[in-house]
């Protein structure tokens, strides 16, 4: 008589997600907080993403990879853009298993997110009268006009009215008057509230003197 063996195999799935533990930022990110700093000249910011995982998972945050230690702990400067509202940070193991945090932003409707700075016109003849008008619009990350202080400063070839005033309604201005120079000179403008700043070029153009012929001209006619 035939003797049959069945052996029953039984398969478990792996269905633990990795471990995620985020030392940094904490629960809230923001501006001078979490080891988040703008990166200068930029419309962006930095933030310092540390923590653990599992040494195999993978990690990303926003979406792009980044490398983990023998350990699973990672330290990570990330950049986002400068409205960003939320960093999420997953790890996903070897069997699919995902855990993510998202971190959310604080943000003070009262603190300065945006500094905008207009000239107008955009080009004066550098004859030492002609003027432009600075216009700076100041705002929250919401972008909402805020009133806040602001400095301004500009490169050689003319003076600011004010180098320093408080917005109202979000705006404020001044008048920059060119100085007098034979060469064509962009000048930068910079108007700045605490750590955020915004630039604008004006462009001076020659107050050429008339030729020797038409000085010869004008000359005669007053004789």
């Amino acid at each position: 008589m035939d003797q049959t063996q069945t052996a029953v195999r039984t398969i478990v799935k792996d269905t633990t997600p990795p471990r995620l533990i985020i030392t940094q930022p904490g629960t809230t990110f923001g501006i001078g907080a979490g080891g988040c700093t703008i990166v200068p000249g930029a419309q962006l910011f930095n933030c310092t993403v540390s923590g653990a995982t599992d040494p195999d998972a993978i990690l990303t945050i926003n979406n792009i990879r980044y490398k983990v230690d023998s350990a699973g702990f990672f330290q990570q400067d990330v950049q986002i853009s400068y409205d960003q509202a939320t960093i999420e940070i997953a790890a996903t193991d070897s069997m699919g298993n995902r855990v993510s945090a998202i971190i959310t932003r604080a943000i003070n409707v009262s603190e300065i997110g945006y500094v905008e700075i207009t000239v107008s016109p955009s080009t004066i003849v550098a004859n030492g009268t002609s003027t432009a008008v600075v216009t700076v619009n100041t705002m929250n990350i919401l972008k909402q006009p805020i009133n806040a202080a602001v400095t301004l400063s500009a490169t050689p070839g003319g003076s600011l009215a004010s180098n320093a005033f408080t917005t109202s309604g979000g705006v404020g201005s001044t008048t920059f008057t060119a100085g007098v120079g034979s060469i064509q000179n962009p000048v930068t403008i910079t108007a700045a509230s605490g750590a955020v700043s915004s630039t604008a070029i004006l462009l001076l153009t020659p107050d050429k003197p008339p030729t020797p012929g038409k000085i010869n001209e004008i000359f005669a006619c007053t004789q």
